[in-house]
């Protein structure tokens, strides 16, 4: 079975969820990817000229093999309906093209990771074809959440039809999967999870880089929108007075920078591959997960966490989504009151042991529904708009 998916992320970037899901697919079944990669679907902002890349210097040795990769060139206009007729015209019937001749005489499924037009054009086209077995939707965020006005609209309108079209949704968190509930009722739930054998290259690259002579409290991750400055900056006054020499290292590409200088103890450190940002989380004091609540934050279910707990790292989060309703005794979910901060901080300093993440909550338990959909639909070769007998929902 072949899996055409169309990525919310690009391939070369800082590993997320599509990756891992990629990866996990591709030991469970399926025989070659096509990872296709995301266009602008939104109108341009003046701020999209000094967005940093988020591409990493390397990306390490976890890249899933039997994947290929093809990109898609678009004008960034598709909220409006003549940009989506433009596309059309000048980009998308290349592009189909190409995933037909890929795709060959091989059964295959369509994935879509983020609604697009041309991914709802890709599955309208194989409607009917014998060798088209099925359509997911593995929904990662609540897309809308991050646009205004027109560009909202069509996302809301894009999603809305996606979730019409395809055989099988799985939601990543369980508010997000209570709203796309209301516009389809079986939507199933995979939460994020880690990769055990990464973390396990983690633990031994950390002994041979140099050792903190002081508590470090780190953030891996991209620093946007959502990224809490303020709950930054009043951590980092808390800390000078609990622990004065400690730092705080924050790993990733920032795209909301922090809009004014900031305390000696902050370093931004660059972008770097997945391998080197985890083996460096190994040797946090505690991961940081500092994330305004909002509409957007409230429908997520952050990686960082399975990382950092997984590493056996405590965790110090601020109150959001599906993290603010987990028990667990190395996780301190604080607001910025100062009591509440520095009580988080001496619990992080005197830690000595932690209970570990269970199995069930590496990628691959988290994604076997999802794989076990693909066999039935490779096995029975189902007609496209009938659910798997194999998959509970």
């Amino acid at each position: 079975m072949r899996v055409v998916y169309f990525s919310p992320v690009h391939l070369h970037s800082f590993w997320q969820r599509p990756h891992w899901m990629a990866a996990s697919l591709l030991r469970h079944g399926v025989d070659r990817l096509l990872w296709l990669e995301p266009y602008a679907t939104r109108l341009p902002r003046l701020s999209d000229l000094r967005r940093p890349s988020d591409r990493p210097r390397e990306m390490g040795t976890t890249a899933p093999l039997r994947l290929d990769r093809m990109a898609v060139r678009a004008l960034p206009i598709e909220p409006l309906l003549a940009g989506r007729a433009a596309n059309q015209l000048l980009f998308f019937e290349d592009i189909l093209a190409r995933i037909e001749r890929w795709v060959g005489g091989e059964p295959y499924v369509i994935g879509v990771g983020k609604p697009s037009p041309l991914a709802l054009t890709a599955l309208d086209r194989a409607a009917g074809r014998d060798n088209y077995a099925g359509s997911f939707f593995d929904a990662m965020d609540r897309y809308g959440a991050f646009h205004k006005g027109a560009s909202r609209e069509a996302m809301s309108d894009w999603e809305s039809q996606l979730l019409r079209k395809v055989d099988y949704v799985q939601a990543s968190a369980p508010r997000l999967r209570e709203c796309l509930v209301q516009r389809r009722p079986e939507v199933a739930l995979a939460l994020n999870g880690f990769d055990a054998a990464s973390i396990e290259r983690a633990q031994r690259a950390s002994a041979h880089l140099p050792q903190h002579a002081h508590p470090v409290f780190g953030y891996v991750g991209t620093i946007g929108s959502w990224f809490d400055w303020a709950w930054v900056r009043q951590f980092a006054a808390v800390l000078a007075d609990r622990a004065p020499t400690a730092e705080i290292h924050l790993i990733g590409p920032v795209f909301h920078p922090a809009g004014g200088p900031l305390p000696a103890s902050i370093k931004l450190l660059d972008t770097m591959s997945n391998a080197d940002a985890l083996a460096r989380a190994a040797q946090f004091t505690a991961g940081l997960i500092p994330f305004q609540r909002n509409e957007l934050t409230d429908c997520v279910d952050p990686v960082k966490y399975y990382e950092y707990r997984a590493l056996g790292r405590p965790v110090i989060s601020t109150p959001f989504g599906h993290l603010s309703e987990r028990q667990d005794p190395g996780l301190a979910i604080v607001g910025a009151e100062r009591d509440a901060l520095a009580a988080a901080i001496d619990r992080s300093l005197t830690v000595r042991a932690l209970p570990q993440l269970q199995k069930d909550c590496d990628w691959d338990s988290r994604f076997a529904p999802l794989s076990r959909w693909i066999g039935a639909r490779s096995a029975a070769r189902l007609p496209a708009g009938e659910l798997a007998a194999a998959v509970s929902l």
